[in-house]
């Protein structure tokens, strides 16, 4: 199993243990003492491939304005 995250706080880590190898692999690039933005809200929304990339090419027509290039490079 693999897990990015731009962030890690303890909530975070503590799930992630629920689920990783009792040891696991971390790479850290820059400082751990980073924060998040608090005013960022993070959604989660799990998919199987096939909705996945329905989802992301709704999600990017409503949010993104140049629908052409994202249509032609999916």
């Amino acid at each position: 199993m693999v897990m990015f995250s731009a962030t890690w706080p303890l909530p975070v880590h503590q799930l992630a243990q629920e689920f990783m190898d009792p040891n696991p692999v971390k790479v850290v690039i820059g400082s751990e003492d980073l924060a998040a933005n608090h005013d960022v809200m993070q959604i989660v929304e799990v998919l199987d491939d096939r909705s996945r990339d329905e989802r992301l090419l709704t999600l990017l027509g409503k949010y993104h304005k140049s629908q052409r290039y994202l249509s032609h490079h999916l």
